[in-house]
């Protein structure tokens, strides 16, 4: 039975434990919850009869077999490199963090020095083997086109307080992948994971529309070249609890911990 340590307690990280107790059991067994809420942090360390832990000393310590982070990008920049390179490996959903040239430098020299990897959850939307497969056959073109109701954007550091129309819909956003996750940090890590998937995050085109009366996070992904052309759209529900993400990306989580299960991989 394989170790974990959850980082995020909040909405999508207590999907992500209470889906790997009741689901997961028989192959992992969580044994520590790290939360910068203490309140959360209890919570859930008492749901799973865990340890609560608070830097990456501490988790590198307990030893894990997997860290899970489920919690914010400077989640990712301040633990991922010493987890790895301590030799354990880590899956993030905060993969917009790793639009930073310096950290994803800095995060595969650690997992190369410990001989650790860092698996990236395919969070809100999917597709990345075909992302994958036709960067061998020509991609040339790269988009994706991210709509939500405003009450999921407003907040957001690009909008500098202003406040998205209740009653229009309007392209927000129209640029790349860096600069989408630098603007819209809480909402657009899909953008960032389909760069890595495809041209990397200066050469993938990303757009946000805001949608008054939307009840659907949709994501469009177009992607072309000499292979010819491929469209993927996928329409989720955001979380009730936390409207700028959506449960879909807590299940990622839950669909890759079983993955590296299986024997046969698909």
């Amino acid at each position: 039975m394989k170790q974990v340590i959850i980082i995020g307690c909040g909405t999508l990280g207590k999907t992500i434990i209470r889906g790997i107790i009741e689901k997961l059991g028989d192959f992992y067994k969580i044994t520590a919850v790290c939360d910068a809420l203490e309140e959360q942090a209890r919570e859930m360390a008492s749901f799973a009869h865990a340890d609560i832990v608070t830097s990456a000393d501490e988790i590198i310590a307990q030893k894990p077999d997997y860290v899970i982070e489920a919690a914010s990008k400077k989640v990712v920049e301040d633990f991922a490199p010493s987890i790895l390179q301590a030799g354990i490996d880590m899956i993030i959903l905060s993969v917009g963090a790793l639009a930073d040239a310096a950290l994803l430098k800095t995060i595969r020299q650690a997992g190369q020095t410990g001989n650790a990897k860092l698996y990236i959850a395919s969070g809100a939307v999917g597709g990345f083997d075909l992302m994958r497969a036709v960067r061998f056959g020509g991609l040339a073109y790269a988009e994706i086109h991210t709509s939500k109701n405003p009450r999921s954007l407003n907040g957001a550091p690009y909008l500098n307080g202003a406040q998205l129309p209740p009653d229009e819909e309007i392209c927000v956003f129209d640029g790349n992948a860096r600069e989408a996750i630098q603007g819209f940090p809480q909402n657009v890590n899909v953008s960032v994971s389909t760069a890595l998937a495809t041209l990397g995050v200066d050469n993938t085109h990303v757009k946000i529309s805001s949608i008054p009366g939307a009840t659907c996070n949709t994501h469009e992904i177009h992607l072309g070249g000499e292979f010819g052309d491929i469209d993927i759209r996928v329409r989720v529900h955001p979380d009730k609890a936390n409207p700028k993400s959506s449960t879909l990306a807590a299940w990622s989580i839950l669909a890759l911990l079983e993955r590296l299960t299986q024997t046969i991989v698909i």
